[in-house]
């Protein structure tokens, strides 16, 4: 059922933030990925997604969008929009079983899911594995996911934060990025102009927890030149990265229960802050 509808602006001086309150969402408020399609955005919650204008007013809400994708599937990831369908990962918290869910972005009516532990040679199955978010690469004609856990099988130089790729028409899995530098606990991915943006909470699993180390990276396509480019410390509200969305308007980044937007260029200047829904 959706909530009372506010949105309340407060814009500074030139140069300054714009501090936006965006209030009415659906049944679970833990924040866990964001997609924009350049005029709407798709807030993905611990059970659901909610639909937001320009301005952050709610225009819909599916309140059970991960338990449309599969029996027991109960948490939603980070996703992306494409051609008009937002697509997002859902995950069984009991298997760590992960889907690809499809919505259609006019109204959040579920398309269809994709259970990825059931596409043959993909690795991303086991307690440790489970996917946190997925993004179209079009140039490449993929899907990339990340997996929040540790990205089996572990890289033959050590390094995890894998990136791994599944077919955008067949989801039939295409083998595995490996990165140059690890990115530990992934949640969120975007692709953008040649690089993928992921955020993740530490750069090693002897940091697990250690939110300092963490942040939004960029890497080629290759997983090279893999490089901190917003470290936690820019997220003054605190809380845990989740999901990205990346464009030539801005980095958008969703932290504890906010969402920040950076230039999309360096020095990657903070513009924006969005307070989302908490209760």
């Amino acid at each position: 059922m959706l909530a009372g509808l506010i949105a309340v602006a407060v814009i500074l001086s030139a140069g300054c933030i714009c501090s936006v309150n965006a209030q009415g969402a659906v049944s679970s408020y833990q924040a866990e990925g964001l997609a924009y399609d350049g005029t709407y955005y798709y807030y993905m919650t611990l059970t659901g997604i909610s639909k937001y204008d320009s301005n952050w007013n709610l225009v819909t809400a599916n309140p059970n969008a991960a338990g449309q994708c599969g029996s027991g599937v109960d948490h939603m990831g980070d996703g992306k929009v494409y051609n008009g369908v937002l697509y997002a990962i859902a995950v069984d918290d009991s298997t760590n079983d992960a889907y690809l869910g499809m919505w259609e972005t006019s109204n959040l009516n579920f398309i269809r899911s994709v259970n990825l532990a059931e596409v043959p040679g993909n690795p991303l199955i086991g307690a440790q594995s489970s996917a946190a978010g997925v993004t179209v690469n079009p140039s490449a004609n993929v899907f990339a996911v990340v997996s929040y856990g540790e990205s089996p099988p572990l890289q033959s130089n050590g390094i995890q934060g894998a990136i791994y790729l599944y077919d955008l028409t067949t989801f039939a899995y295409k083998g595995v990025i490996s990165p140059s530098q690890t990115m530990w606990n992934s949640q969120g991915i975007d692709y953008y102009n040649g690089h993928y943006y992921v955020s993740a909470l530490s750069d090693s699993q002897a940091d697990q927890g250690n939110f300092s180390t963490g942040g939004v990276f960029m890497e080629r396509t290759d997983g090279g030149g893999v490089t901190r480019i917003i470290p936690y410390s820019r997220f003054v509200n605190g809380g845990e990265l989740e999901g990205i969305d990346v464009k030539s308007t801005g980095i958008r980044v969703v932290c504890g229960a906010y969402v920040y937007t950076f230039t999309a260029a360096s020095p990657y200047n903070l513009v924006q802050t969005v307070k989302l829904p908490t209760q």
